[in-house]
């Protein structure tokens, strides 16, 4: 979509921003932005990232719904539905989350994120053996996929039988996002739950230094309960939406 140089000028000035990891700059000059151009893309899709960075998700959905509505290009239609079905699943609606993933399908829009979504949400109705083949769908179509190794190697973690599983999956979604805090806590978990307490502490702590995320807080918490006291029974599995 052209852009007059008054608009073009606070897009550029935003993504500048963006770039820097100035969520705030960004956000105001892409509202600028669509003050001229109000369905511009570009403008609507990092205006809707913002605000998810500023945990003002349920602000973006109407953006991120918008997106999946404006005729522009595949990127948008596909980011507009996977962001929409990522927040609803953070926000526990996996029914809501599932139907956006649906509606890519029904469109052919086959996409490693779609089924590692899908997987997370099967994962969370706890049906581990359907988030299994999702997450392994996602994986035919990029066999490096981070979110859907470590889906996958979490989704093994909790399902008892196969727990032994799920060393390689976190291992390798890790190796691929280096520091990334999701997969550091799940790594630092999966060794909590196997009692290997010293590299618990490790990640799990490293992961906390990352991203000040109450499950990993939890899970940090519960490392040092068993440093004190010893091992309590085998918990549940929770982790941060990745």
């Amino acid at each position: 979509m052209p852009r007059d140089p008054v608009a073009d000028s606070l897009y550029q000035k935003g993504i500048a921003a963006f770039k820097s990891g100035n969520a705030v700059l960004a956000l105001e000059a892409m509202k600028q932005v669509r003050q001229f151009h109000p369905d511009d893309p570009d403008a609507l899709y990092f205006q809707a990232v913002c605000l998810l960075r500023l945990e003002q998700g349920d602000v973006a959905q109407p953006l991120l719904r918008r997106l999946t509505e404006v005729k522009s290009n595949d990127f948008y239609l596909l980011q507009g539905h996977l962001l929409l079905a990522w927040h609803h699943a953070g926000k526990g609606r996996l029914e809501a989350a599932e139907d956006e993933l649906h509606a890519l399908l029904k469109k052919n829009y086959e996409n490693p994120q779609v089924y590692s979504i899908l997987g997370y949400i099967y994962f969370m109705r706890h049906d581990y053996p359907q988030a299994e083949y999702y997450y392994q769908k996602a994986l035919a179509l990029d066999k490096n996929n981070p979110n859907a190794h470590n889906g996958l190697g979490n989704t093994y973690l909790e399902w008892g039988e196969k727990r032994e599983l799920a060393l390689p999956h976190l291992e390798k979604a890790l190796s691929e996002r280096p520091g990334y805090f999701a997969y550091l806590d799940s790594i630092g978990w999966m060794h909590y739950l196997k009692q290997n307490l010293g590299r618990a502490l490790f990640y799990l702590t490293k992961a906390l230094r990352t991203r000040r995320h109450p499950i990993i807080q939890q899970h940090l918490n519960e490392a040092h309960k068993a440093e004190q006291y010893g091992f309590p029974a085998p918990a549940p599995l929770s982790r941060p939406n990745p």
